[in-house]
């Protein structure tokens, strides 16, 4: 499983992720942490279509 480190509001890191569920291929969202190490958007894993 690929391990995707992005920002959800990153038109590069949307393209990935558009890419890798067109090509059917399972990973999963990091997001970026802020400095005092929270976590902006809660990791997810997204499943493959297969």
């Amino acid at each position: 499983m690929l391990e995707l480190y992005q920002a959800e509001s990153c038109r590069y890191s949307k393209k990935v992720r558009k890419a890798l569920t067109e090509l059917g291929v399972s990973y999963v969202i990091h997001n970026p942490r802020t400095t005092a190490g929270k976590t902006r958007n809660d990791s997810m894993a997204v499943p493959s279509n297969s």
